[in-house]
């Protein structure tokens, strides 16, 4: 990790391998390049003494960036007056040095809120510019902060990624938005459908395009361990496989209903109503329309199965085959073998190929648990069904 001679380029060449991968990797390394394109070797021609190109080169461009951006502080640390919008931060000889686990953390800043993600507040550490010990350490024990509880794409930006991450999100809408978006337009009219006239109702549309919204698909896409299946990407498969006897019957007891029913201004609202109440929602559809829901939530975790292991760019691993799952396996587990720094109750990796290995291992891993959250909630459903028949056929 940090304490590591080989951080600085460990951050740069794990960044370049996941940049292929990860749209806010490739961006930001398009960006520090364009950045130093801009500068050099302009000012190395016209400022030679000051700017030696043999110095100012590409990569300690990079090199530079990295140890700033995986070291600095918020300034308003040392209680400086500073704009909100102002990104610029301060590096802090010894702190900007404690290596990371959040289970394990034994020092923090004195004052000041927790952010959701277990991160300090930029407002709340105003002033502060020092750190406390929550308990004694004794000597030759690490000193541990907490960067916050962040996924492996996060991590890496810091030059190392954690194997088996419990913090780990995979985010469909980035992963698979074709996937996603398919899952929506299936609200739109279907000529298979008994109901057509209802598929091709303003209602359905107006449903479907505040799915479509930016903040709905961040809403669907978040699955992790602790949220194997989201409210709202559930929600979403509902919404899509419905009826419209369903529908109206699930919003009646909405009260963003306005008094002609089901306005088309309301939908946004609606959609969230189908999220935060997925458990009476699911006890106003039919067994059929649920299992369908499960279904294409199902499709979706396959296809971000897929995508994730196609974020590996290792010419001796093949995925493809139904082995694929065993190849993975054995391929993080012989890295792991000479790549694995532990740091409080954390096993890490700081090499290209570890850092790859262990975002897509974390990734399946809370795939697998959607895999297992939806198969579940299907085989309930199932169940559900056969006592209801059962309690049909006493009553006969």
């Amino acid at each position: 990790m940090r304490r590591c001679t080989q951080a600085h380029r460990t951050y740069t060449d794990a960044c370049a391998e996941l940049a292929k991968s990860p749209p806010s990797s490739a961006c930001r390394q398009l960006h520090l390049y364009g950045q130093y394109d801009s500068l050099f070797p302009a000012l190395s021609v016209a400022h030679p003494e000051m700017f030696p190109s043999h110095v100012f080169t590409r990569g300690a461009w990079l090199w530079a960036h990295s140890s700033y951006s995986t070291r600095c502080f918020p300034a308003g640390v040392f209680g400086e007056t500073i704009s909100e919008d102002l990104e610029d931060g301060v590096m802090i000889p010894l702190l900007d040095m404690l290596n990371h686990d959040h289970a394990a953390c034994n020092t923090g800043w004195p004052t000041g809120v927790q952010e959701v993600d277990g991160s300090s507040s930029s407002a709340a550490l105003k002033g502060v510019g020092r750190m406390l010990v929550h308990e004694a350490i004794k000597k030759g024990k690490d000193i541990i902060f907490s960067y916050g509880m962040k996924s492996n794409l996060a991590l890496v930006h810091y030059g190392f990624t954690m194997w088996d991450n419990p913090h780990e999100v995979v985010n469909l809408a980035t992963l698979i938005p074709s996937a996603l978006l398919a899952a929506i337009a299936a609200i739109a009219p279907d000529e298979a459908t008994g109901d057509r006239a209802w598929r091709s109702s303003s209602q359905l549309r107006a449903l479907r395009a505040a799915f479509e919204t930016p903040e709905a698909l961040e809403e669907c896409g978040g699955v992790s361990v602790t949220n194997p299946l989201p409210s709202h990407l559930l929600a979403l498969a509902r919404a899509a496989c419905m009826s419209e006897d369903e529908f109206h019957n699930a919003f009646s007891f909405s009260c963003a209903c306005g008094p002609d029913g089901h306005a088309d201004a309301n939908m946004p609202v609606l959609r969230r109503y189908l999220a935060s109440n997925a458990e009476s929602v699911g006890e106003s559809i039919g067994e059929e329309t649920e299992l369908a829901a499960l279904d294409m939530v199902e499709s979706l975790i396959e296809e971000a199965f897929d995508a994730a292991t196609k974020l590996l760019d290792f010419s001796d691993l093949c995925l493809d085959g139904a082995d694929g799952p065993e190849v993975l396996e054995e391929a993080c587990t012989a890295v792991k073998a000479v790549d694995c720094i532990r740091c409080g109750d954390g096993e890490y990796a700081i090499t290209p190929r570890g850092c790859q290995l262990a975002c897509v291992s974390s990734h399946l891993l809370v795939l697998m648990a959607a895999m297992d959250a939806v198969r579940q909630m299907a085989g309930d459903a199932c169940d559900d069904g056969s006592e209801n028949e059962e309690d049909s056929s006493d009553d006969d």
